[in-house]
């Protein structure tokens, strides 16, 4: 299922930047041109919203599914709870489009 979900995932974060990138471009337009909303603009809000969630539900999908919340939840039984593998899993939370291959993104300096 995750060889699956994957690059269906991929796929979609290409309709929601579309989509986004269409919504803004008519908000915009609509803005300057001082255009009524009609129900043609609610639709187009409508389906770029859809197309997130329906992205969010796949990446959510996807990270459950993962090797390595798997490992890490499998480990919680045999091991215990351990404040350090939950700090590192909710760190790769926040990290998750970094290569988190390449530590050395911790180490560098802020000049």
């Amino acid at each position: 299922m995750y060889d699956l979900l994957l690059p269906f995932h991929s796929l979609v974060r290409w309709l929601v930047l579309s989509g986004l990138i269409y919504a803004l471009y008519i908000a915009v337009l609509g803005y300057a041109k001082g255009w009524q909303f009609t129900k043609q603009h609610d639709s187009i809000r409508h389906w770029t919203a859809t197309i997130s969630h329906v992205q969010l539900i796949l990446g959510i999908l996807i990270y459950t599914k993962s090797i390595a919340v798997k490992s890490f939840f499998s480990g919680l039984s045999a091991q215990g709870y351990r404040l350090e593998s939950f700090f590192w899993h909710c760190s790769y939370l926040m990290y998750a489009g970094r290569d988190c291959t390449d530590h050395d993104w911790f180490s560098q300096s802020k000049t």
